[in-house]
């Protein structure tokens, strides 16, 4: 009996010290986690920070982690804007390339139609100096 009665306390213990070792690494998970948003969260902050004072010390990151297909986008951007078309978007613009340049806010697309009514798009200063590094 006394030994049944022991096996039942060990075994209590040893559950207690599993449940305690495991809340240790759900602790350390939880604090990495913690870290590991707080590390983004004053990313983002210096991000800001440096936007409000410099732009383009973001924008040389971004142009940096553009990618071979990207690059023929900016091509195809320069053409557009300083080409026969000088920035007007007709039928043969491609819609990639409007939405690669708009979304990242590369060009301004102006109400400005020309005599066939095609759309007026305009650089802004980042998708100048975009088309400046390529």
């Amino acid at each position: 009996y006394r030994k049944e009665q022991q096996y039942k306390i060990d075994k209590r213990i040893v559950k207690a010290e599993e449940e305690l070792r495991i809340e240790k690494i759900e602790k350390k998970l939880v604090n990495a986690t913690k870290e590991k948003y707080e590390a983004v969260i004053a990313t983002e902050s210096t991000k800001k920070r440096v936007e409000g004072v410099d732009p383009t010390l973001l924008w040389v990151e971004e142009v940096k982690k553009l990618n071979s297909y990207d690059r023929g986008f900016l091509e195809d951007l320069m053409d557009l804007m300083y080409g026969s078309r000088r920035g007007y978007i007709d039928r043969g613009t491609s819609k990639e390339l409007i939405k690669f340049a708009d979304t990242r806010g590369l060009i301004n697309i102006t109400d400005v139609r020309n005599g066939y009514g095609n759309l007026l798009a305009k650089l802004t200063e980042k998708g100048k100096y975009f088309l400046r590094d390529i």
